[in-house]
Parts: C-alpha cells; structure tokens; sequence
C-alpha cells in the first residue's frame, strides 16, 4: 500500500527520498509494495513527473534482489535503457537457471539469462544458437560482473603474457554483414546506454590478418 509520504515524493519528484523508499521496499522484502511503486512512478512520469530514473532502478533493483516468481517477469519485459547492466545478466548474478526458468518468457531474454548462467558453471535446459549447455572442458573460468544495489563490480580478467609477432603487409576485407553483425550485437547493451562505439570488420585469413 502507498503511503501518503511516497505519494508525495512522486509528486514533488524528489527521487532521493524515493529511492530511499525503494531501498526500505527492498529490505523488508515487499515486493508487492515496489511493484505498486513502480506503476506508480510509470503513470507520474506520463503526467511530466521526473521520475523515469527511479522506475528504471524499480526494475534493477526487482531483477537483482526480487525473488525470480517477480524477477522473471520483470527481465522478459526487454532491456532497460539506463540499469547498471543488462536485466538478464543482473538477474543471472544472483539466480540460478532452475529456479527462473519457469518465470522467464520465451526469447532473447530468455536466452541471454540462460547464456549467462552457463559461464557462470550452472548447466541449463535450453537450445540456444551457438552457445552450449554447459561449460566445456576447454573453457577457462569466466570472469564475471557482481551487481550491488548501487554499484557493479567487474574485475578485469588476468592479462596473458604478450610477444613480438609479425603481422602480413596487407589483408583482404570480406563483405560479411552476418559476421560482423553479430559481433557487435555481443556489446549492443552498452553502446546503447553509453556514448561508447563499436566498429566491426572481417578479413581473409587468420588472426593475423585481422589484427593487421
């Protein structure tokens, strides 16, 4: 149930205090409560309200913390624009594959949860195109991205040690949309909610030729 201070810091748009509304929620574990909150905040910011940010951190914080019965539905509705990472990747950082695949609609959040879970050595139950079920024998141990309520911590994976090689003179691009396409749909998440750039490119050849 609203009450009458959260109805007035949606009216005054004062996200602080609302955001520490949305912490309280989030303690306690009521959920219900953060769901009303964010239709609430929804139909504010239809009347010119300035508080977007704090419904988009709502679907944040319930991918991350909400058990996945809420979760589930909040990751399938698509991407969010301004989260601190990708609603799938959030979700996949503190749920396994079993208990949210009952809740997650069929598609590419679907997919990218799945996907996410099986770097992190959980084993799922799901076809998806070019990614296995489970980790091979040949795969290293991912380094992987830990969401907070307010913060993402991603360690950088261990640099390998580097060596002089000679490169070709010369290469030969390839015209190969699909390629090139689907290299950079694996950053789309963050070109899209930064002011970061993907250039993608194919060659003939080996590695060689598309360092060069």
């Amino acid at each position: 149930m609203i009450d009458q201070r959260t109805l007035e810091a949606i009216e005054s748009s004062d996200t602080d205090d609302l955001l520490r509304i949305v912490d309280g929620h989030c303690a306690a574990g009521s959920w219900d409560s953060l769901l009303e909150l964010r239709d609430r905040c929804s139909e504010a910011v239809a009347r010119g309200k300035q508080v977007w940010g704090v419904e988009e951190h709502i679907r944040y914080r319930l991918a991350l913390e909400a058990p996945p019965a809420v979760a589930g539905p909040i990751v399938s509705e698509g991407r969010s624009r301004f989260g601190l990472g990708p609603l799938p990747e959030v979700a996949a950082s503190t749920k396994t594959w079993s208990q949210m695949e009952p809740f997650l609609e069929d598609g590419p959040a679907k997919e990218t949860f799945a996907a996410e879970r099986v770097i992190r050595g959980d084993a799922v139950a799901i076809s998806i195109p070019d990614v296995s079920s489970n980790l091979e024998s040949w795969e290293p141990i991912y380094s992987v991205a830990t969401y907070k309520r307010d913060r993402v911590e991603a360690p950088s994976p261990p640099l390998p040690e580097l060596q002089a090689t000679d490169l070709p003179p010369t290469f030969a691009p390839l015209d190969d949309h699909h390629s090139t396409t689907a290299l950079a749909d694996l950053v789309e998440a963050w070109t899209d909610q930064s002011n970061g750039r993907c250039q993608t490119a194919a060659v003939e050849g080996g590695h060689l030729a598309a360092i060069r």
